[in-house]
């Protein structure tokens, strides 16, 4: 299993906590190929191909371009799709929909859900999120979209066990399979 994390030059510490936590291996962005680390790049949607050629993860936070980045860049991972601004008049607002959907589906562009904005949220944008990650869920199951949990942590206080993480999935409607699959899913994509 790996988790997604953020360390910032630190990877050692990272992983050390990961190894506690029950991970095998982290995904860090900005970190070097070591035994545990697998690098990872937070890029723009124009950069991906640039990004793709490292040999790292390609991350892709949710931006204007998310079109763009599921149809044409295609990077391993998309994140950060629930954190709009504002919901419409009469549904809520996920960052994601059936067309989004069909082309992350055919592209293999997995759907990230960060654990970390919601432990950063306050109450009121914490039932947001969550909200939204259950539609989002929801639609990722109805197209066959691949998901990735992942605690995003910034520091190592902020990174969550695993089964901490599948528990998080299956409260927000995965099944317990999906779950699994989830933390899983960026063993066969870092390898490399």
């Amino acid at each position: 299993m790996i988790d997604v994390v953020f360390p910032g030059g630190n990877p050692s510490a990272f992983l050390a906590a990961a190894r506690r936590l029950g991970f095998q291996d982290i995904a860090a962005v900005g970190g070097q190929r070591e035994d545990g680390v697998v690098p990872a790049v937070l890029c723009s949607p124009k950069d991906v191909m640039k990004s793709r050629r490292a040999g790292a993860l390609v991350l892709v936070m949710h931006s204007a371009e998310d079109r763009f980045a599921i149809e044409k860049a295609r990077p391993d991972l998309i994140f950060g799709l629930e954190q709009q601004p504002k919901d419409f008049m009469h549904s809520r607002n996920s960052g994601l929909d059936q067309v989004l959907c069909t082309l992350a589906a055919k592209n293999q562009v997995a759907v990230g859900f960060d654990f970390g904005s919601v432990l950063r949220a306050d109450d009121v944008e914490r039932s947001r999120l969550m909200g939204r990650m259950m539609q989002n869920i929801r639609l990722c199951r109805k197209y066959r979209v691949a998901m990735v949990l992942g605690s995003f942590a910034r520091s190592p206080g902020e990174m969550r066990a695993c089964h901490d993480l599948m528990s998080f999935g299956i409260s927000l409607g995965m099944h317990p399979q999906e779950a699994k699959q989830s933390l899983k899913y960026l063993e066969s994509r870092g390898r490399g």
